[in-house]
């Protein structure tokens, strides 16, 4: 059987997702294209440039020598919360163009500490030595407009998936962080990636994210 190598990750701002595109570039450092579309580049480009961006999946899993394994990651939103309209039926066609390849769906529950990660203020006390814990502020009026958008940030991520209409796997940040080589494990399994890639993506996490010894 044909591995499944190539995969669309569905993220959002201030989630993690830069960790988890990390242990990807990892694995497969020149095959890994990151932030294809943004909640900025979506309401400029057109439907036709969305497919081309994401599509670029199909040249990336190209790379020579072969990569085990492929991936572009985009955002679904527009900065208002919206959802881009056109943005399941992109995905849908690059689907169509590519066979083989699957959606994975990133994102964080904790969506108190989503909305801190964008707007809060951060400053070493003074007390603080180097690599101390730092002092993060976030204004109470500020949750009143970033908390609905944090909300429908993550909505549009399932949202979009489930209406793609293709297999997604959701990896949430707490998991990736709680058990790194397991999250990764499975989730080379579910893209069948094969034995040797899913082992180095299990060590590129315990590397990365896996307790500190």
């Amino acid at each position: 059987r044909r591995h499944q190598r190539s995969q669309f990750v569905l993220k959002d701002g201030r989630s993690g997702s830069t960790v988890f595109a990390k242990l990807l570039k990892m694995v497969a450092p020149k095959s890994v294209e990151l932030e294809v579309i943004t909640k900025h580049k979506g309401a400029n480009m057109t439907s036709a440039a969305k497919v081309r961006a994401v599509a670029a999946l199909a040249r990336l899993a190209k790379t020579t020598p072969r990569p085990p394994l492929a991936a572009v990651t985009l955002c679904p939103s527009l900065h208002d919360g919206s959802r881009q309209a056109d943005i399941a039926a992109v995905l849908r066609e690059a689907l169509r163009r590519i066979d083989g390849a699957r959606v994975v769906v990133f994102s964080r529950s904790n969506l108190f500490r989503v909305a801190l990660a964008s707007h809060g203020t951060h400053r070493r006390k003074p007390a603080c030595g180097p690599g101390e814990v730092l002092e993060t502020r976030y204004p109470l009026q500020h949750f009143s407009c970033e908390l609905p958008h944090v909300v429908a940030y993550r909505a549009n991520l399932y949202a979009v998936a489930k209406e793609v209409g293709a297999p997604f796997r959701e990896i949430l940040f707490e998991d990736l962080i709680n058990d790194p080589a397991g999250t990764m494990s499975r989730l080379g399994a579910w893209l069948g990636v094969g034995a040797d890639a899913t082992r180095r993506l299990a060590d590129a996490a315990n590397a990365t994210v896996g307790p500190k010894r």
